[in-house]
């Protein structure tokens, strides 16, 4: 294959599909993207979304085409309130949380209803290194518009959150992209990510789908639309009951729920 011919030279008596192999566990690490040229080692994991490199296709066009960007809004942009984290999405909706190293996943949903399954791009650090980095081969507006999902989900200083990163074993870096303070307010503050982040939307604010939900609690969730100042929400979080708690208009507004 054309982009092995340099690496023959080097590796003359060393099988085509192993260089391959190389050349796509290299990309894989280096930008967190599942790319394969050839049928890996040990098979698929049909997990992890495959993208096919090739012949004679440049690295560059195959990162390229694998994240569309919204040119224009078809409408207005939905509002997040401060239960739009990943905390408010698991004790809400029930949601379980698949941590993958592919980029590509980040934002899924899957599953049927009441039995959903959230990919979440786990490592934070890689993509404030590679914004850092000044030149990439991923898109920077992408890289920090995933960082900015990252710390829309899990808010710094958040108990609950602080809880779930715990029991799931996950360390966000701490770092913001640009180092702002700024939070995501909507989607239209997204161009790459804005589709995926209103389904995780609509799924908080819909109908319950899990059969052990709690109707009442989930009809005390603020009317979609409501724009709430995540910055100055108070969250806390015990052993018996969970009490969110956030500021409108100076007023604090608490909801709470006994665990299930």
């Amino acid at each position: 294959m054309p982009y092995c011919k340099g690496l023959k030279e080097h590796f003359c008596t060393t099988q085509d599909v192993a260089i391959l192999r190389s050349v796509d566990l290299v990309v894989q690490i280096w930008l967190g993207l599942n790319v394969c040229s050839v049928t890996p080692l040990g098979g698929m994991d049909p997990w992890n979304t495959r993208v096919q490199w090739e012949d004679g296709e440049t690295l560059q066009s195959l990162v390229a085409s694998q994240f569309n960007k919204l040119r224009k809004p078809t409408g207005p942009g939905l509002q997040f309130d401060a239960f739009f984290t990943a905390a408010g999405l698991k004790h809400v909706c029930r949601l379980r949380f698949r941590w993958t190293w592919n980029l590509i996943d980040h934002l899924v949903l899957s599953g049927t209803p009441g039995e959903r399954t959230l990919s979440i791009y786990q490592h934070k650090v890689c993509l404030l290194n590679h914004i850092r980095a000044g030149q990439t081969m991923i898109d920077v507006d992408l890289l920090v518009e995933t960082v900015r999902t990252l710390e829309l989900l899990f808010p710094l200083g958040g108990l609950p959150t602080e809880a779930l990163l715990e029991e799931e074993g996950i360390s966000m870096h701490a770092v913001r992209a640009g180092g702002s303070d700024h939070c995501p307010q909507s989607t239209d503050e997204f161009a790459y990510w804005r589709s995926r982040l209103e389904v995780l939307h609509n799924l908080l604010h819909g109908p319950p789908e899990n059969r052990h939900a709690d109707p009442a609690w989930h009809s005390q969730l603020p009317p979609m639309g409501h724009s709430l100042d995540r910055h100055r929400r108070d969250v806390y979080l015990d052993d018996s009951v969970r009490d969110v708690g956030y500021r409108v208009r100076g007023e604090v507004v608490r909801r709470h729920r006994s665990v299930i």
